[in-house]
């Protein structure tokens, strides 16, 4: 093995230490309407929550703060199939095992398998259980001059490492199920959502959708059709969701944005009081290279859709949607 990757090896099993010993974060079980005021990690989706063994898995996330979806983030994952125990990690039979690489542990989404079956300890319904890690929440560092690839992996690892330890970055921990059963659960699905103004007329919204394709551009897409409505105004979401359940308490409601008062409520009714309309000149933005984050009065609103899922098969997505505060 070359140097550089040496060194990487070093680095990483130095930091998965950290890692494993901050693992201790949110597990995205609050079910709270929340204003943002600092960064958040929103949702970690697992497609699908619940998996055969061996079946392959995406993680993605969902990050953002008080001016809205931060995407360039650093992030690290941390998939099921690394084991830890004893304080060590053997990161190179680790990687060979999931078929992963490091630049893939640092990609935005990850695909990975679920643990085969004679690896497992199924309990009496036919059921095991991973967990998946995430660390995120540093804007990413861009590679430096003609440095190595080897080079710029120890400093993405070092500047994480930081952020970790000065409270900036985020830990979410999702849990995969592995199902020996034929029916597995799904993840919940928003079907539509309606905005009703406070005249009662409705509005269509453009939603970006947490398994859509093109994320960056349909989030732009949604962006441009953001919903005009007055500053104070009282707005009424409703939504319409698809779950394995047929039961309308299983699901949970988490509403989210950047401004504005939910009122305390959860609901598939939501309501929401705009925010005031905030002159653009009188406050500076123009540190913000994103035209979406530079508009102050241009609010994203997210909706986190879990199931109570069946002997804590759970599942979850997300949409965003976007309003413009007018006068």
């Amino acid at each position: 093995m070359q140097k550089h990757n040496r060194n990487i090896m070093a680095v990483f099993a130095a930091f998965t230490i950290l890692i494993m010993s901050s693992a201790c974060g949110p597990t995205f079980e609050d079910d709270s309407a929340s204003i943002l005021m600092k960064p958040e990690l929103l949702s970690i989706v697992l497609e699908p929550p619940e998996a055969a063994p061996g079946q392959s898995v995406r993680a993605s996330f969902l990050m953002a703060d008080e001016r809205g979806v931060t995407e360039n983030v650093f992030n690290f994952w941390l998939p099921a199939s690394f084991e830890y125990g004893n304080g060590e990690l053997d990161i190179e039979a680790a990687l060979e095992e999931s078929g992963l690489d490091i630049a893939q542990l640092i990609a935005p989404s990850i695909e990975f398998k679920a643990a085969a079956e004679d690896s497992l300890k199924f309990n009496s319904d036919g059921l095991a259980a991973e967990t998946v890690t995430l660390i995120a929440g540093l804007e990413a560092p861009e590679g430096e001059g003609d440095s190595g690839a080897g080079d710029r992996m120890d400093g993405l690892f070092a500047d994480l490492d930081r952020a970790i330890q000065d409270g900036r970055a985020e830990t979410g921990v999702r849990t995969l199920v592995v199902s020996r059963n034929e029916e597995r659960n799904r993840n919940p699905q928003v079907k539509s959502l309606r905005l009703i103004d406070a005249a009662g007329a409705e509005h269509e919204v453009t939603l970006l959708r947490h398994d859509d394709e093109s994320q960056y551009e349909k989030r732009r897409a949604a962006a441009a059709a953001a919903v005009s409505i007055k500053a104070g105004e009282e707005i009424t979401l409703t939504v319409e969701c698809e779950d394995d359940s047929d039961d309308p308490l299983a699901l949970r409601y988490r509403w989210i944005s950047t401004g504005g008062d939910f009122g305390g409520l959860t609901d598939d009714e939501q309501p929401w009081t705009a925010p005031e309309y905030i002159d653009p000149t009188a406050e500076d933005r123009s540190d913000e290279s994103d035209e979406l984050r530079r508009d102050p009065n241009l609010r994203p609103i997210w909706l986190v859709l879990r199931d109570n899922g069946e002997s804590d098969r759970l599942g979850q997505s997300w949409v965003e949607f976007y309003v413009r505060v007018e006068k």
